[in-house]
C-alpha cells in the first residue's frame, strides 16, 4: 500500500503592464512593510520610507493611468506625486514626494513578475524603485537601482482597505482539520528563542539554497511515512532581518512538495508567559508573513502558540485584532489554540469572533503522570475539544520514542504508552487532524526521527510509535478494501481454496482478483487493526494463540483477542510490517518462499 500525496496544479499571470485605477497599498516583499510619506509630510521633497502598517493616509498611493503605460501615484495624505529626487539616473536616488509637474521623473511603469508582485520603474531613469540595502527596518530608505530581481525591488500592490489592514490576495479557503496528518520541525534549543529561529539542521550562515537542501531531506523523511503537513515556528527576529530569505526555503519545499505549513510564532526564553511580547514586532511579523505566503493555498496561519497568559476574553480580542487586520485571510486557514496551554478549545471556538476558523489543541502524558489508561487520555482530549473536534487538529503530543516502547502492544499500564494510545484512538476515531512533536529536534527523546551530522538522512526512532501515530492520521480505516502484497515474493495474501470455514489456512498465490485475496482493514481504538477477509468475514489470527516463530496463520470469528490483532508499521517506499499485537512477530511468506501456495 502506497500513500501518495495529491499533486497541485499552479496558474501563474502572464509577465506584463498591469492595470490599476485607485488607492492602495504598496508593500515591499522582501520586508512586507509598506511605503509611505514619513511623518505625513505635505510640503515639496516630503521623505519616501516604509514603515510597519498602521492605516494611515500616508501609507495610501492613488494610482491614475496617463494613457501612455504609465502612471501617476499620488499620495493620498498629500496629494503630491511619488517622484526620482532631482530627476537623477544613477544608481542611489532617492525617492520623495513633489508637485505634479508631469515630468517623466513623476511617472511610473507598473509591470507583473508572475509571483503577485510588481516591479515599478521610473519612466525617467528606466530604473526600478526599491528598499534600499534590502532594509527590513521601519524608516527603511526608498530609492532607485538597477534591476537585480531581488525581493527588495518587489512590490505588492493591494487595494485600500479599512484603517490597519493588510490585504493581499488570497490563494484559498482551505481544508478540513482531517487533512492535517504532520510532525513539528523545532529549534534544538526549543521553539522559545530570543534570536532567530534555527530549526534542527540549519546554521545561521546558511543561504536559502542550504536551508533547501536541509528541508529537502527532512521532509522527504516525514512524507515517506505518510505525513502531507509540517508545523513551523518563527519569532519576530526570525522574520524581522536577513535570515528570514533563507528560513523561507524551509515553508516553500514543503509547499513544492504538496505539503500544508502551518507557521506559528512562539514567545521569547525570557518572556514566556503565554502573551505576546512586543505588539508592534509581532504585528510587524506577521505583516510579511501574511504578505509573502497569503497567495498560497497550502500555507496555515498560527495566530499564536500556547496563549496561557491571556484570559479568554484577553485571547479572543487578540485572534479578532489578527482577522480584522488580516481582512483577505480565509478563517479557514486560521489556527486560534484553545485557552491555556491550546488544551481548551470551546472556550474560544464558541465565539462567533473565530467563526469558520480551525483550531489547535495540545495535550501531553506527563500532564498527568498518575494516570496510565489509553481510556483516561482519550476522555480527557474530549474534554478538551468538546463539540469541536472536526475542526481542530492536535498540533502537539507526544512521547518517548527512543526508549524502546512497545505502542502495539496496549497501554501497559504505562503513562508514556497509554496517552499516545488514548491520543491517537480519539483523532481517529473522530475525524480530527493531528502533528506530532516534534518529528524532528536534536536532543528530544520524543523525536520521530535522528537526523545524521550532514542532514542527508534520517532515521526513524520507533516503528511502532510511527505506526500509532499513522493509525491516529486514519490511515486504513475500514472504508475500502486491499490486497496485502508480499515484497519478496510479489505474490497476495489469501485465504486457501476461498475457504469460508474457521480455521482454514491464509497462504500466497497470483492476484487474480478474488474476494479471497481481498481484506478490509478496520481501526479497533487502540491503535491495532482487525484484517477481515471479504469473501469469508472471517479475521486474520495467530492460530492458538502461539507466542513462537512459525506459529501458523488462519481465519477465524472474531473474539477481541489480541492474536487477532495487528500494527502496521510503514517502512517507507511503499512497504509495510504487519505485526501481531499479542506475540509481537510479524507476518511473513515461510522460508522466503515465491510459490503459489506458501
Amino acid at each position: 500500500m502506497l500513500l501518495l500525496p495529491a499533486m497541485l496544479a499552479f496558474v501563474l499571470p502572464i509577465n506584463g503592464a498591469a492595470a490599476f485605477s485607485g488607492t492602495y497599498e504598496v508593500v515591499n516583499r522582501n520586508s512586507g512593510i509598506v511605503m509611505e510619506v514619513a511623518e505625513f509630510s505635505t510640503t515639496n521633497g516630503g521623505t519616501v520610507d516604509q514603515w510597519v502598517a498602521n492605516g494611515g493616509l500616508n501609507q495610501r498611493w492613488t494610482l491614475t493611468s496617463l494613457g501612455s503605460g504609465n502612471y501617476l501615484i499620488a499620495n493620498a495624505n498629500s496629494g503630491l506625486a511619488l517622484e526620482v529626487a532631482g530627476s537623477l539616473t544613477t544608481d542611489g536616488a532617492i525617492l520623495d514626494q513633489s508637485t505634479n509637474t508631469g515630468g517623466l521623473n513623476q511617472q511610473w511603469s507598473i509591470t507583473s513578475l508572475s509571483n503577485g508582485c510588481y516591479e515599478i520603474v521610473n519612466a525617467n531613469s528606466q530604473l526600478p524603485a526599491e528598499v534600499a540595502g534590502s532594509s527590513t527596518a521601519d524608516g527603511g530608505t526608498i530609492d532607485q537601482n538597477a534591476w537585480t530581481g531581488s525581493n527588495n525591488q518587489q512590490w505588492l500592490i493591494l487595494p485600500e482597505g479599512v484603517t490597519g489592514t493588510v490585504s493581499p490576495p488570497s490563494g484559498g479557503a482551505g481544508v478540513a482539520a482531517s487533512n492535517f496528518h504532520g510532525f513539528n520541525w523545532a529549534d534544538e534549543g526549543d521553539n522559545f528563542q530570543d534570536g532567530p529561529l534555527l530549526l534542527s539542521g540549519m546554521a545561521s550562515t546558511d543561504t536559502y539554497a542550504a536551508v533547501e537542501s536541509e528541508a529537502g531531506v527532512v521532509l522527504g523523511a516525514f512524507e515517506n511515512v505518510g505525513a502531507n503537513a509540517v508545523r513551523i515556528p518563527i519569532n519576530p527576529a526570525t522574520v524581522i532581518g536577513t535570515w528570514w530569505e533563507s528560513y523561507k526555503a524551509a515553508i516553500d519545499t514543503a509547499t513544492s512538495l504538496g505539503m500544508k505549513v502551518i507557521i506559528c510564532p512562539w514567545c521569547r526564553t525570557g518572556s514566556d508567559d503565554g502573551v505576546v511580547d512586543d505588539l508592534p514586532s509581532f504585528w510587524q511579523m506577521w505583516d510579511t508573513v501574511v504578505t509573502n505566503y497569503n497567495g498560497n493555498g497550502d500555507v496555515y496561519f498560527e495566530v499564536l502558540n500556547e496563549p496561557y497568559g491571556y484570559s479568554a476574553s484577553g485571547w479572543l480580542n487578540l485572534v479578532s485584532s489578527w482577522l480584522a487586520r488580516y481582512p483577505t485571510v480565509a478563517h479557514g486557514r486560521v489556527f486560534a489554540g484553545g485557552t491555556g496551554y491550546d488544551d481548551d478549545v470551546p472556550n474560544v471556538a464558541s465565539s462567533l469572533v473565530t467563526s469558520g476558523c480551525l483550531f489547535s489543541v495540545h495535550d501531553y502524558g506527563f500532564w498527568n503522570p498518575d494516570d496510565v489508561t489509553d481510556s483516561f487520555f482519550y476522555n480527557n482530549l474530549s474534554g478538551e475539544v468538546g463539540a469541536y473536534a472536526g475542526r481542530c487538529v492536535m498540533t502537539e503530543f507526544g512521547a518517548s520514542m527512543q526508549s524502546q516502547y512497545n505502542y502495539a502492544g496496549g497501554d501497559q499500564s504505562n503513562n508514556a504508552v497509554a496517552s499516545m494510545i488514548g491520543f491517537c484512538s480519539f483523532c481517529a476515531g473522530n475525524q480530527m487532524g493531528s502533528v506530532y512533536w516534534p518529528g524532528l529536534r536534536d536532543g528530544d527523546d520524543y523525536s520521530m526521527f535522528t537526523r545524521n551530522a550532514n542532514t542527508t538522512a534520517l532515521a526513524r526512532n520507533s516503528a511502532s510509535g510511527m505506526a500509532l501515530v499513522e493509525y491516529g492520521w486514519g490511515y486504513y480505516n475500514g472504508a475500502g478494501t486491499y490486497q496485502i502484497v508480499n515484497g519478496n515474493s510479489g505474490l497476495a495474501l489469501e485465504v486457501a481454496g476461498s475457504s469460508t470455514t474457521i480455521g482454514a489456512n491464509v497462504d500466497q498465490s497470483s492476484y487474480v482478483g478474488g474476494d479471497n485475496q481481498q481484506w478490509t482493514l478496520s481501526k479497533l481504538g487502540n491503535g491495532s487493526y482487525a484484517i477481515t477477509n471479504v469473501n469469508s468475514r472471517l479475521v486474520l489470527e495467530v492460530a492458538g494463540s502461539s507466542l513462537a516463530d512459525g506459529g501458523n496463520v488462519d481465519q477465524a470469528n472474531w473474539s477481541d483477542g489480541p492474536n487477532q490483532q495487528w500494527g502496521i508499521l510503514n517502512l517507507a517506499d511503499g512497504f509495510y510490517a504487519i505485526t501481531n499485537r499479542n506475540s509481537g512477530l510479524a507476518l511473513e511468506v515461510a522460508g522466503s518462499s515465491t510459490t503459489n501456495g506458501a
